[in-house]
């Protein structure tokens, strides 16, 4: 986190993650800094499999993290993308399977029921997710217009054909 936040190429990647358009006409080669954040990002996640993989069989074994990616993706929505959060949603989210697996092992609980549920609580989460993001879209896209003319002004305005003009 050092890294990204006090150094020049930390932030190249902070500006054109949050506007290609404006790190662009900064002068920022957005080309480059978006296929060097996807090379990082597949080495760090090659580091980790490699991680996860020796650390728990000490042998390749086909399909072993088979689900960690959209783990990951369900956690990143329980935390709402906020990373102060993402302890609590990953606590959140072993609970959930915790108590869903444990619930089909000493219960008639069928898998099926299981999986609804944890559909559910990801829907509810993402969808006030999505909807506190469409509120905050929407109240910045009621600036005025550059033009410099408000909504009201525009809607009063006539449009009159050449040689009509009064």
């Amino acid at each position: 986190m050092f890294w990204f936040r006090r150094s020049r190429l930390g932030f190249e990647f902070k500006v054109t993650g949050a506007n290609r358009d404006f790190a662009g006409h900064s002068g920022i080669n957005v080309h480059r800094i978006v296929i060097l954040g996807m090379v990082l990002s597949a080495l760090f996640h090659g580091v980790a499999g490699f991680i996860a993989l020796t650390a728990v069989s000490h042998a390749a074994i086909l399909g072993f993290s088979s689900g960690i990616g959209w783990n990951g993706i369900a956690v990143s929505l329980i935390a709402g993308n906020r990373r102060e959060l993402l302890p609590v949603g990953s606590l959140v989210f072993a609970y959930l399977i915790t108590a869903s697996n444990a619930a089909m092992v000493y219960t008639d609980f069928s898998f099926e029921l299981s999986a609804l549920i944890q559909a559910l609580v990801f829907l509810t989460v993402t969808g006030n997710f999505l909807i506190r993001r469409n509120v905050s879209s929407k109240t910045f896209s009621s600036a005025a217009p550059e033009n410099g003319l408000t909504r009201s002004h525009t809607a009063e305005k006539k449009i009159v054909p050449p040689g009509e003009e009064s």
